[in-house]
């Protein structure tokens, strides 16, 4: 068996992606950013700005000063385990070891402000503004953000999440090519769903042809939005992965209304 030829993300990207953190940081007035990641289970779009400067799991904090190397605050140990093996296995990771602290505590990060100097400075956050729809509010839980907001007194902490997600937008050649990958395994994922489909199926054999087309193709694709029928109003996973009841079987003349997510 052929092993496939993926696009990835070479330290030319991460150097391009840093350079540009940098520079945002110089024309907002800025000392650092920290950027609040949400959980890696979290689903469909996630607020996972974190992965951008490191490459790796999202669900992490990155505190990135203007005039330094940015520090990765892990979850917990499973990501270290992770970072570790990634290594053995050749990868080269963006953030190395000596750059990783083993929570993301508020006091892990109090104890990262006071490390690179930045009791006093002006602090872009990522993880405070709102992220529609899921997240009208931002994601960074109140007793973290009490707990550093009374630590720091004399920072200035701003929310820079529209600013941020503008700024990153404008993607990179390596990031255009690793796009049209993930495109098409969702293509494929859709294809095998129309080779599935037909009066007397299951829904969920549909939804599970879809799934494995885009486990098989190299890709983690969050759970598909899917419900079928003649007129169906209804949108989101569908009601039998929701409740107990059994998944509905296709007639003739229904249409599939599928939300699919393929991520690379």
């Amino acid at each position: 068996m052929t092993e496939m030829r993926l696009p990835v993300f070479s330290t030319i990207e991460r150097d391009r992606r840093w350079n540009l953190a940098r520079e945002f940081m110089a024309r907002e007035g800025l000392d650092a950013l920290l950027v609040f990641g949400e959980h890696e289970d979290a689903g469909p779009a996630p607020v996972a700005y974190d992965t951008w400067f490191t490459n790796g799991r999202a669900g992490t904090t990155v505190v990135f000063p203007r005039a330094g190397e940015p520090v990765a605050l892990l979850p917990g140990p499973m990501f270290i385990m992770d970072h570790l093996e990634s290594h053995r296995r050749g990868d080269t990771p963006w953030i190395p070891a000596q750059r990783l602290r083993g929570t993301r505590h508020s006091s892990t990060i109090i104890e990262t402000l006071n490390e690179l100097d930045l009791a006093e400075s002006a602090i872009g956050v990522v993880g405070l503004g709102s992220h529609m729809p899921w997240h009208p509010e931002g994601i960074i839980p109140y007793n973290l953000w009490n707990n550093v907001l009374c630590r720091f007194p004399e920072a200035v902490f701003q929310a820079v999440d529209l600013p941020f997600g503008q700024l990153i937008m404008q993607l990179g050649e390596e990031e255009i090519a690793v796009l049209r990958h993930s495109a098409s395994i969702g293509d494929a994922m859709v294809q095998a769903m129309v080779a599935t489909a037909a009066p007397g199926v299951p829904e969920s054999r549909v939804y599970a042809a879809g799934m494995a087309a885009g486990y098989s193709l190299g890709s983690l694709p969050p759970a598909m939005h899917l419900w079928s029928g003649a007129d169906v109003v209804a949108a989101g996973p569908p009601d039998w992965g929701q409740r107990a009841r059994t998944p509905r079987v296709l007639q003739d003349g229904d249409v599939i209304y599928a939300e699919v997510f393929s991520r690379e």
